[in-house]
């Protein structure tokens, strides 16, 4: 018998049918049951997890300039370990995953769709997102910020201990007798940064020590890799007096410095020492290696 023939007999539509024999969701737990035991009676072998579909997760990915600037690494590493992580957790907690990625480009033709998708909840990797954008991706289903929060609901959150981590940086660099610390900021509104720039300057005053103007650097990462360089040598060849070290937003940010101050014939850690945060794979890659600040993204 077709699809077509079962669905004739029991009166329902071919769709149903096929969502009951393909353990799909998308159907009430009445209607899959009435269903599945008329298929029973037509002697339709079925599975018994035919009555019990494998429930899903939508993980929405939202990186802003998305696939026109991918050349830019700013995010990847740090991106793709949360992904490959949630993927992992959610095969273990019997989940399937809807994935789903966004940039500034496709968020107002495709938030409608996200909001429509049936899933038991949404994971929402929500980085560059902004308050505006997460409130309307929001349904009536249970939802987690990856990565950022919004102060004005009460989503469940799961972030990076900004604040200690750079603390942390801070005090190393303090013990191993820096007392003139300056800092490469990444100067746009992702929570992250905001948190860690705030960290920073408590963090200084915890060690009796205070940010001098001409010691912060701040960068745009919107305009790609190269700006980024343009940016730090500009800084660098200017500063005839540096701090002895600098605290660096990311790792991306400390390697782009790493590089520069090599092009100046800076010497590095010698003149002044460098240090990241998140510790991607490239931090064991430059030379020399940078000390980073781990991050549990996986």
């Amino acid at each position: 018998m077709t699809i077509r023939e079962m669905a004739k007999i029991i009166g329902v539509s071919p769709a149903t049918v096929s969502l009951v024999l393909n353990n799909k969701p998308g159907l009430s737990e009445a209607t899959r049951v009435s269903v599945y035991k008329a298929l029973q009676n037509l002697g339709v072998q079925l599975k018994a997890s035919s009555l019990h579909p494998q429930k899903s997760i939508m993980f929405v990915v939202y990186r802003k300039h998305g696939i026109e600037k991918r050349h830019t690494p700013f995010f990847s590493q740090v991106y793709s370990q949360i992904i490959e992580g949630v993927e992992w957790q959610a095969r273990l907690l019997g989940f399937s995953m809807k994935v789903f990625y966004l940039d500034e480009h496709t968020f107002e033709s495709q938030k409608d769709v996200v909001r429509h998708v049936e899933c038991e909840g949404v994971l929402l990797l929500a980085t560059e997102l902004d308050a505006l954008q997460i409130f309307e991706l929001s349904i009536n289903k249970p939802m987690v910020l990856l990565d950022n929060y919004v102060e004005e609901c009460s989503y469940a959150s799961v972030v990076f201990n900004n604040t200690s981590g750079v603390k942390q940086a801070v005090e190393f660099l303090y013990q191993n007798g820096h007392r003139r610390i300056g800092y490469l900021h990444i100067n746009h509104n992702a929570n992250n940064f905001s948190d860690r720039y705030y960290g920073f300057l408590r963090a200084l005053d915890a060690f009796g020590l205070s940010l001098n103007d001409h010691d912060l650097c701040e960068v745009s990462t919107t305009e790609g890799g190269d700006a980024v360089l343009e940016i730090l040598y500009s800084y660098f060849k200017m500063h005839e007096s540096l701090p002895t070290a600098f605290f660096a937003d990311n790792d991306i940010i400390a390697t782009c410095a790493l590089k520069v101050c090599k092009q100046l014939h800076i010497d590095i850690p010698g003149t002044v020492s460098i240090i990241g945060f998140d510790n991607v794979g490239l931090a064991e890659m430059v030379d020399p290696q940078l000390t980073t600040i781990d991050t549990p993204k996986y």
